[in-house]
């Protein structure tokens, strides 16, 4: 699987969600951005880093129910619930963009569809920050 969304279009939403809920948590953001921090594309990596499983046919998803279970079933930390809702938006780039425009395209249109929307990416990032107007936020340390 390759990349699912890009960092600012997480950003965008953590910051978006943020300002619904009323509340502005660098632990939220931070959390938001944690599946993607690594540098490496490792299908492994990023299997786990995504809570990744295969349904019955043999089909990647994102089981952000069973991170829900394991994290937040009992406390709510600020982290965690930044971290479930990017698995929440991957998962629905995943059913609603992936699965029904790229993932059953024969494999040679597949893979240029993949580098078209992924560059869309690039193209729509400035976009977002100006659209939403999104800061450059200053992460302070847990001593602020």
């Amino acid at each position: 699987m390759g990349k699912i969304g890009s960092r600012v279009m997480h950003y965008a939403i953590a910051t978006l969600i943020g300002r619904e809920l009323g509340f502005q948590n660098d632990a939220f953001v931070l959390g938001n951005l944690a599946p993607d921090a690594h540098q490496l594309s490792s299908s492994q990596l990023k299997k786990h880093s995504h809570f990744m499983k295969n349904d019955a046919e043999g089909i990647s998803y994102v089981d952000h129910r069973a991170f829900y279970q394991k994290y937040l079933a009992v406390e709510k930390e600020p982290f965690h619930l930044g971290y479930y809702v990017h698995l929440v938006s991957d998962s629905i780039w995943l059913e609603d963009v992936y699965f029904k425009k790229i993932k059953w395209l024969p494999a040679e249109i597949k893979q240029e569809a993949k580098r078209q929307y992924y560059r869309d990416f690039v193209r729509l990032n400035g976009m977002l920050i100006d659209y939403y107007p999104l800061k450059l936020m200053e992460l302070r340390g847990a001593d602020h």
